[in-house]
C-alpha cells in the first residue's frame, strides 16, 4: 500500500499545487483515472472470480 499511496501522490501533486487546472493537466487526470479505473476493474475481475470458485 506504502507503494500505491507513493505513486498517486506523484501523479497528483502537480494538479493540486496550481491555483487552477490548465488543459495539459485536465487531460492528464482523465488518463490517470481511466487507467485507474481499468485496473481496479481487473483485479476485481482477478480476485473476485477467485473468491466464488
Amino acid at each position: 500500500m506504502p507503494v500505491l499511496k507513493t505513486l498517486l501522490y506523484l501523479l497528483m501533486n502537480e494538479a493540486f499545487t496550481g491555483e487552477r487546472i490548465g488543459p495539459r493537466v485536465k487531460d492528464n487526470l482523465d488518463l490517470w483515472q481511466s487507467l485507474l479505473l481499468t485496473a481496479v476493474k481487473s483485479e476485481t475481475a482477478k480476485y473476485g472470480s477467485e473468491s466464488t470458485s
